[in-house]
């Protein structure tokens, strides 16, 4: 395989409303040869991205990534390589791990309010 046959994506934030301090995602391209990015698209309904949340898939050539939507919750959201939102599936926020008196086991709970 070589770098002319691979597609990089990105993001980062910009676009920033200085009253809100809502930022938009911006999707990018990335040119492995000249390290040049190129904007795909700017998403405004994805207000920030946590930190080391994003992967991409090869196969489906989906990006995957954890971010903040508009209304103030963490999402999953699913996006093509044109930028296209194909889902959003909402995080638990309120989740916590507690150790468990059986040895191997978690007990996750979680509290929707």
């Amino acid at each position: 395989m070589n770098a002319q046959n691979i597609n990089l994506y990105g993001s980062t934030m910009g676009n920033c409303d200085t009253v809100s301090g809502y930022c938009n995602m911006i999707f990018l391209k990335i040119n492995p040869l000249t390290a040049t990015e190129s904007v795909i698209d700017t998403l405004t309904n994805i207000n920030s991205i946590s930190s080391g949340s994003t992967t991409f898939d090869q196969s489906n050539h989906h990006y995957i990534i954890v971010g903040g939507n508009n209304s103030g919750s963490s999402s999953l959201f699913v996006l093509d390589t044109n930028g296209t939102i194909l889902s959003e599936n909402l995080l638990l926020t309120h989740v916590t791990q507690k150790l468990s008196p059986f040895r191997d086991k978690i007990f996750i709970e979680y509290n929707m309010s």
